[in-house]
């Protein structure tokens, strides 16, 4: 079967992608991976601008240049296109909508696109031409319908909720409002950051997707359930006043040293010392 994957440009959704990767081609599917990016709002407050430098920008400008091909790692997408070809096909995607990219996608009738934090509004004939040949779905980060938007883990750290996790759903024309077809969770670590808990929800989110994957494989339809509009709720980018009081509750979006180590650990250890010293100036510029 073929799979493809719209990725957004930020270290949780490279993770997943790159624990995925192994279990998918052990079962023999193809695999194309179509990575996007975002760029960062210039007025948006200091917590979120340093969040993006840590969580995007960290990666593509001082971590991917710095590694080679390694398959008993985490690879950027440079180095899995050159361990995987044929067998993945990886491309760098400026708009997911553009009609030569769908034109791509319909030529290759994939059985399974799932769309993992790409950040681009999907137009309609995206989403017909994904949905005619196959399942078109969303990896979501939150527990829907009650968090649906951007930065759910930071709302249920401030909510003092016990667990959080992900949810697989169907694509629509709306925001994160597809039938569900799976959700997985797991506790929250309320004395570790926004990030950190996101992160250590990788193994959860890739399940949900292998799960998927097996199914359509061996034939199946994918089960899946409306959501309770009246128990939605959708979530923007926190203010500066909501990161001010989730700063009160003792909500940090990130930590650096823990994502350091998490990146040395996934990528090189090479790259530690690199890394603390790009995170203070770049972190002290986005203040």
């Amino acid at each position: 079967m073929k799979i493809a994957f719209l990725i957004g440009s930020d270290l949780t959704s490279h993770l997943i992608v790159n624990d995925l990767l192994p279990e998918l081609l052990a079962r023999g599917h193809e695999v194309l991976l179509n990575y996007t990016a975002n760029r960062p709002n210039s007025q948006a407050p200091a917590a979120l601008r340093r969040l993006y430098t840590i969580e995007r920008a960290l990666l593509a400008e001082h971590v991917y240049p710095h590694v080679t091909p390694d398959p008993s790692r985490s690879n950027s997408p440079a180095g899995i296109a050159q361990l995987y070809a044929p067998q993945v096909t990886v491309r760098q995607v400026a708009n997911v909508n553009a009609p030569a990219f769908v034109a791509f996608l319909a030529a290759h009738q994939v059985g399974l696109t799932v769309s993992v934090r790409c950040y681009q509004k999907f137009g309609r004939p995206l989403i017909e031409v994904l949905r005619s040949h196959g399942v078109f779905a969303n990896l979501h980060p939150g527990f829907l319908p009650a968090y649906r938007g951007v930065l759910t883990f930071s709302r249920a750290l401030a909510a003092g909720d016990r667990d959080a996790g992900f949810t697989l759903h169907h694509v629509d024309e709306r925001w994160d409002a597809g039938p569900i077809i799976a959700i997985g969770g797991r506790p929250l670590d309320h004395a570790a950051s926004v990030l950190e808990n996101m992160c250590r929800q990788r193994a959860v989110a890739a399940t949900l997707v292998l799960a998927a994957v097996d199914d359509l494989a061996a034939g199946n339809a994918l089960e899946s359930v409306p959501q309770e509009e009246d128990q939605a709720r959708y979530f923007t980018h926190p203010t500066a006043a909501e990161l001010a009081e989730m700063g009160n509750r003792g909500v940090e979006l990130f930590r650096v040293r823990p994502i350091v180590d998490l990146i040395a650990r996934e990528f090189g250890e090479h790259l530690r010392t690199r890394l603390i010293d790009v995170l203070d100036r770049e972190l002290e510029h986005a203040r």
